[in-house]
């Protein structure tokens, strides 16, 4: 019975690791990547970037 309890806390613990380290050379470690670095870096400049041209285009806009 102690034997099944140990392998019952054994098992959840490798589980999460296990898939990682096999997971990220095989492909999701490509897809992941790629993933966090569009979502990222996406939505991150468009906010900086949006406010300079709203503002710049209502001047061009007022200016025409």
């Amino acid at each position: 019975m102690a034997s099944s309890s140990t392998i019952d806390t054994s098992i959840p613990f490798p589980k999460p690791p296990s898939p990682e380290p096999p997971l990220s050379p095989s492909m999701p470690s490509t897809i992941a990547v790629d993933d966090v670095l569009v979502v990222q870096p996406s939505p991150d400049p468009p906010p900086p970037y949006r406010a300079p041209r709203r503002a710049r285009g209502a001047t061009v806009s007022s200016s025409r």
